[in-house]
């Protein structure tokens, strides 16, 4: 019980000592005379010849309790506590904030998980979620401030940079694609400014968010995964501009163009058929994410299937491992209770019992 605890003061060990000083001094001052009151007798030879009861027997309880309550008193006083450790004095963490395309094109089915066929964002999901918790070829990343800010003809930021990385996933599981409403007719029921906003591609304003999100962390290491399969054509902010922004704070990009160019079969919503596939065009532009990531610093990936985006976040996380210091951090729990209670209840049946029991005359 008493494994790993430490006294916080020590110095009120010095009123261990005390209390057998005490005992020495009452006995010479009864020794001396200074009795308590007691009535007086003429004669004590006929009581002498009486046997001891057991309460006079046992009369040494009431100064045995008040010393062992006194001692309990100056240990709950030295603070003993026990330490639990809450972090080593080294770990590897940087901030990464994922940057995330949720433009239309990102319903395409032409991705595999578990065998069967899946939408690009849902290979996204499934592959970050490996990456930040741990699963198949990736380790997860446990001390590193996470974040999610995702992108369509405007950018919204989902998740602040937290390691609260359960919080993240939930944030990550909330993104939903955008799914034109259609009346009866088959014509589109939002206005055309909301169709526009949701189904362009503004990678040169999302990359300022990104830049104002993470420019004032104290991050040795500041990272931006950027995740699109198309081409910037919405925005105040042209790509590149974004990219300097994110280069002047010394923040790196990783960019990763999801699928590739090309004509692909999309599942939409018929409101006479049903669900049924038309044919969408993508175009990735690689050249305009290659150049972000190398004003940055950083390195530009394809992934055409899941399995190239898991060696793609594979390749990531061993790139970036950045050896921090951090200070040895304990939280204490308080054990003065274990000898401040029982202190307090030898002192409660002390008084009872010399009031009661061996309670004297006067």
């Amino acid at each position: 019980m008493l494994q790993g605890v430490e006294l916080r003061d020590p110095i009120f060990g010095l009123l261990l000592l005390a209390i057998p000083v005490l005992l020495a001094l009452a006995a010479w001052l009864r020794r001396r005379g200074a009795r308590d009151a007691a009535i007086r007798f003429s004669n004590l030879h006929p009581f002498r010849t009486l046997p001891p009861t057991a309460r006079l027997r046992l009369r040494f309880l009431v100064p045995a309790l008040r010393v062992l309550a006194l001692a309990l008193l100056a240990v709950a006083l030295m603070r003993p506590q026990k330490g639990s450790e809450l972090a080593p004095e080294s770990s590897q963490g940087i901030s990464i904030l994922m940057v995330v395309d949720r433009s239309g094109s990102m319903k395409t089915p032409d991705f595999e998980i578990d065998g069967k066929e899946a939408s690009r964002m849902d290979a996204v999901k499934k592959v970050f979620r490996q990456f930040v918790q741990g699963g198949g070829p990736l380790k997860g990343r446990t001390n590193d401030e996470i974040g999610i800010v995702s992108f369509a003809g405007y950018p919204v930021p989902n998740a602040p940079l937290t390691l609260d990385h359960g919080a993240v996933i939930q944030f990550l599981d909330q993104i939903q694609l955008y799914e034109p409403k259609l009346d009866r007719r088959g014509q589109p029921v939002d206005d055309q400014e909301t169709i526009q906003e949701e189904s362009r591609t503004a990678i040169g304003d999302a990359l300022a968010l990104a830049a104002e999100r993470m420019k004032d962390l104290k991050s040795k290491s500041k990272v931006v995964i950027l995740l699109s399969d198309g081409k910037s054509n919405f925005g105040q902010l042209d790509p590149l501009e974004g990219a300097d922004l994110l280069k002047a704070f010394g923040i790196r990009v990783y960019s990763i163009g999801i699928g590739r160019s090309g004509i692909f079969m999309q599942v939409v919503e018929d409101p006479f058929f049903g669900k049924r596939r038309v044919p969408v065009q993508s175009d990735l532009d690689e050249d305009t994410l290659r150049a972000i990531a190398e004003k940055t610093g950083g390195k530009y990936f394809n992934a055409e299937s899941t399995d190239a985006l898991e060696a793609v976040y594979t390749e990531i996380d061993a790139l970036e491992r950045t050896k921090i210091e951090s200070s040895r951090f304990y939280r204490f729990d308080e054990r003065f209770r274990w000898a401040a209670l029982p202190a307090l209840a030898l002192l409660l049946l002390e008084v009872l019992l010399a009031q009661t029991v061996f309670r004297r005359i006067p």
